[in-house]
């Protein structure tokens, strides 16, 4: 599975401001993304079925706003 940062709404096509893979934690996936200016994004969440498994692809999207300290 695999986490991207796009500046503003998503829309398919348009390239990542930050992408990284998801580690395997107990009970979670978890990632480490630093985002450096206030504004607001879409983290989009992409993974498709280990092999073995039958399940279609997946894409999870929602919008983050980060605010300046």
């Amino acid at each position: 599975m695999s986490l991207h940062v796009y500046t503003g709404a998503y829309k398919t096509g348009s390239p990542a401001l930050l992408a990284d893979k998801l580690t395997q934690g107990p009970r979670r996936l978890q990632s480490r993304l630093v985002l450096l200016r206030a504004g607001a994004y879409t983290m989009v969440l992409k993974g498709c079925p280990k092999p073995g498994f039958q399940c279609q692809p997946f894409t999870f999207s929602w919008p983050v706003r980060v605010d300046a300290p």
